[in-house]
Parts: structure tokens; C-alpha cells; sequence
């Protein structure tokens, strides 16, 4: 999981994803606000063999964000820093499914990660940290808050030396911003002090400042514009879909099982009647018409339990309807058994429409 805070390594930014948030309510100690859950890019849009295949096979990286060359440079998936390939020795052979190069003593640095290579962002890789600017500016960098990593052959003359291979692509650091959905921006800085905009419409294409800037070669827009713009978006199926629409939180959203897969309801097999009468019209205005308890309806639960604004007749009518144990209230372990209600861990009980 990268830079998840809970996974087992250090990284350049420490992400809280609903994941996290899920472990620490799952605990019973907390409650916690899903609109706060940070996206999760590692592994995002990579297939299941990103996390079931090899990451390297016959010398060959499967993935970008995986390397074979010690020392390399790249963006980190976020963009957030410049990160290079570390590869160390190790004194006695990695696990056999663990290898990836001739000599069975090198690999990645993390075990966590089944010894595979990959590009880690550099201790002074930040892109929002000004320190971490280079004295000689050949590559018209600009870092600080809002700087972000792309791929770059960027070079200028500065105090008449120059690079010795200006066309060699290398990660580097731009102050970006985003001009609605389609335009992202990075800003390049000349020798003079004076700074100019490039813009990227596209994903991957090649931006080049005008010759007038005295900057030379071209930026190449990330693979993924919205990674930078919108990183915490959710697929099309997550708009209103329902009479109270579904829910993204962290690029994650409650409704539907996987990316892109349409928002069906969830039918449970032990429902043989609907929570709150046998009438599926009875969960029509508020939650889905058609199982009469699903996705949806568990997400407001969710979000009531939270304290999180919701319709104060969605409200009353949840705290009716969902009451398991019968007590009066709506609590936590009302909450609890409607989940296993819905994962057809247990019935319905009579008093709600059983």
C-alpha cells in the first residue's frame, strides 16, 4: 500500500485512507469522518496484476512505478517528489519467488513489499519544501508549496555553463495549479527570475516554452492530468444515482463493488421481507426502491451514526427503521448488526419487518 499510514514503511507523505479511517471504527473506540479520507493512488488503475503478478519478469519492470536500475530517478506516484531505485546487496540469496535479477543477493530494500524495486521518494525529493531546490537552477525548477514532480528535459544556461546531457529526461519540481477540470499548469522559472506557465491539456504530451524564455526542451505532462487535480475523484457511477445520490470519500465509492461497475442493489438472500414492514415502498422515499435495505441506505446509516449533515426526516426515519436490538435508540451495535444484516450474517428481526 506504499504510502498508506499504516503500512509497514516510511514514505515522503503519509496518506489517511478510508481504509484506515474503516480500521479505526472497526476498532469500536472512534467514529470516523469518511469526507476527511485521503486518496490512495499506489496500484490505482494498474489491473489486479499489479498486486498478484511479479513485479519484475525477465529483467523487465511490469510497472512505471517499479525500477531495475539502481540509482534512477522518477516521480513518486503522487508527483509529490523525486524518487530513485534503490537496490541493495543483501549477504545470502532472497526467497526464491523473491528474486528478480541473476545475482540472487540484490533486490528492493522493502521485505514488505517481497523485496521488489521500486522508485522511493528521496530524502530531499520533496517538491513543497524549498530547501530542497537546487543551487544552479538548470532545469527552471520552482519548488514550494503546490510544486509538483513530472518528467522534464527542461535546461537553460546558467552563469554560462550548461548541462552535459540537457535531452536526457529527469524528474524535476514546478509550481502547478489547475484551471478547472482540463487544464493543468506547471510554472517554469528563468535564468532572468521571470516564470512562465506551461499548460497540459493532454495526458503525456509534450509542452515547450517559447524561445524567448532562453529555456530549452519540453515538460511532459503526467499519464494521469487528474492525479494532480482531482486525485480523491470517483468513477461516473458514483453521482445521484439514488434518491439521495451515493457517496465518494478518498476516491472511494460506497456504492457498487468495483471501479466503474454500475451502482446495482445489493440482495441480500435472508431478506425475505424489507426493514420496517413487508412493503418495499417503505424504503422507497428515503433509501432503495428496489431490495428495500441497500448500499445506499447503509451508507446514510454510516453517515448518521457519523454526525455528518443529513435531512432531519432521513434522520427519524433511519432511527426507526434501523433500531435492531429493539432498545429505542439507534447506537453502535445497532450499526454493527445492520451490517451483518446486509453482508446476510443475520435476519431481520420481527419487530423491524422480519
Amino acid at each position: 500500500m506504499a504510502n498508506e499510514v499504516m503500512a509497514a514503511v516510511t514514505s515522503h507523505s503519509a496518506v489517511y485512507s478510508a481504509l484506515t479511517l474503516a480500521a479505526l471504527e472497526d476498532s469500536g473506540w472512534y467514529r470516523a469522518n469518511y469526507t476527511m479520507a485521503e486518496p490512495l493512488l499506489w496500484g490505482r488503475l494498474q489491473s489486479c496484476s499489479f498486486a498478484t503478478g511479479k513485479c519484475i519478469i525477465n529483467g523487465v519492470a511490469q510497472n512505471s512505478v517499479f525500477c531495475t536500475t539502481s540509482g534512477a530517478h522518477a516521480c513518486t506516484v503522487d508527483h509529490k517528489a523525486i524518487a530513485t531505485c534503490n537496490i541493495p546487496s543483501y549477504t545470502s540469496s532472497l526467497p526464491t519467488g523473491m528474486q528478480y535479477f541473476s545475482d540472487p543477493t540484490i533486490g528492493g530494500s522493502q521485505a514488505t513489499y517481497d523485496f521488489c524495486p521500486y522508485f522511493q521518494g528521496a530524502s530531499n525529493g520533496d517538491c513543497d519544501t524549498p530547501a530542497n531546490a537546487p543551487t544552479s537552477n538548470f532545469r527552471a525548477e520552482m519548488y514550494g508549496v503546490g510544486s509538483r514532480c513530472v518528467e522534464s528535459t527542461l535546461s537553460q544556461t546558467v552563469n554560462s555553463f550548461v548541462l552535459s546531457s540537457p535531452n536526457t529526461p529527469n524528474p524535476a519540481c514546478y509550481t502547478s495549479r489547475c484551471v478547472g477540470d482540463s487544464l493543468l499548469q506547471f510554472r517554469a522559472e528563468a535564468e532572468d527570475g521571470s516564470t512562465h506557465w506551461l499548460n497540459c491539456t493532454s495526458p503525456g504530451e509534450y509542452v515547450t516554452p517559447p524561445a524567448s524564455t532562453g529555456i530549452g526542451g519540453s515538460l511532459r505532462c503526467p499519464a494521469y492530468l487528474w492525479y494532480l487535480c482531482n486525485p480523491a475523484r470517483c468513477p461516473d457511477r458514483c453521482n445521484a444515482t439514488h434518491h439521495l445520490g451515493s457517496t465518494c470519500n478518498g476516491g472511494i465509492c460506497t456504492c457498487g463493488s468495483a471501479w466503474d461497475s454500475s451502482c446495482e442493489p445489493h440482495t441480500p438472500s435472508l431478506q425475505q421481507s424489507c426493514v420496517c414492514g413487508s412493503d418495499p415502498a417503505s424504503f422507497s422515499t428515503m433509501g432503495s426502491p428496489v431490495d428495500c435495505f441497500g448500499a445506499h441506505d447503509m451508507t446514510n446509516l454510516e453517515v448518521m451514526y457519523a454526525n455528518l449533515p443529513l435531512a432531519a426526516d432521513v434522520i427519524a426515519f433511519y432511527t426507526h427503521c434501523s433500531d435492531y436490538n429493539g432498545d429505542g435508540a439507534f447506537q453502535a451495535n445497532d450499526l454493527t448488526n445492520m451490517k451483518k444484516y446486509y453482508a446476510e450474517l443475520l435476519p431481520i428481526p420481527a419487530h423491524l419487518g422480519g
